[in-house]
């Protein structure tokens, strides 16, 4: 257990996300759902298709989501997301199957979220996946994959951005 200290806090949901990063997924007892369907894996691919768990700021990034085939095959009513989370906790972006289909194939043996130019800034993140099938709760891991996000020259100007300067970089121009 920890105290009410907010260090001591802090770096004990650090080091509990750090246990549970380490572990593979498939072996993670702590999760929510009904198990009709199973997270296997999740991995981040850099814009070199390497896997990576460090990306830059800006970089074409992929998030590859392996899953257990406990349904058979064809298609069923549901979603897949992906919540990022910050050092806080807070969540700062959701990904979904759902804003592009209703379903999930149960012929593939994964799902792939790509970003062609990923705007969080640098620091610390983790991750929570989670999986309705047919309205109901599937799968659900939270706070286990973890990531960083390095500094680089996000606008391709030769200045990098000072920290501090808020938690997502947008895509503008000055005219």
């Amino acid at each position: 257990t920890y105290s009410n200290d907010t260090n001591q806090t802090i770096n004990y949901y650090l080091s509990d996300v750090k246990r549970n990063s380490e572990k593979k997924l498939h072996e993670i007892k702590e999760r929510r759902g009904t198990g009709k369907l199973k997270f296997l894996d999740i991995k981040g691919y850099n814009g070199q298709n390497e896997e990576v768990t460090v990306f830059s700021c800006g970089e074409k990034i992929s998030f590859k989501i392996m899953l257990d085939k406990v349904l058979g095959n064809g298609r069923i009513k549901g979603r897949i997301d992906i919540g990022i989370n910050n050092q806080n906790d807070v969540r700062i972006a959701w990904l979904s199957t759902s804003m592009f289909f209703d379903y999930i194939n149960q012929q593939d043996d994964e799902i792939i979220f790509k970003i062609d130019r990923f705007p969080l800034s640098p620091g610390s993140y983790t991750v929570n996946i989670y999986c309705e099938v047919e309205g109901e709760v599937a799968d659900w891991l939270e706070n286990f994959y973890t990531f960083e996000i390095a500094e680089s020259d996000f606008y391709l100007t030769g200045k990098k951005i000072p920290m501090g300067q808020g938690y997502i970089f947008l895509d503008y121009k000055v005219l």
